[in-house]
């Protein structure tokens, strides 16, 4: 909602239900982790984080490649992978 990746990308009460059980999904995976270890999980934390850095990128190619024939795609898989 706060960076559409363009023009016709809308918010709607259903990408909010998706997000909302996701997070929930990922609230229950953590309580359940907690008492079992009896600490922050780790790994938990690292996923969430992953996956924001993952949509922020999603959203930001989208917004600077307005079509798919723009890009060339052994160069860019190229430096992901450097990045990465």
């Amino acid at each position: 909602a706060i960076f559409p990746s363009g023009p016709t990308d809308k918010f709607t009460l259903s990408k909010l239900a998706a997000v909302l059980i996701s997070l929930a999904g990922v609230t229950m995976i953590c309580e359940s982790d907690l008492k079992l270890e009896g600490s922050i999980p780790v790994g938990a934390l690292w996923a969430l984080v992953s996956a924001m850095f993952y949509a922020f990128y999603l959203t930001l190619i989208r917004r600077k490649v307005d079509n798919e024939d723009k890009i060339d795609i052994p160069m860019f898989f190229g430096f992901v992978g450097i990045i990465c």
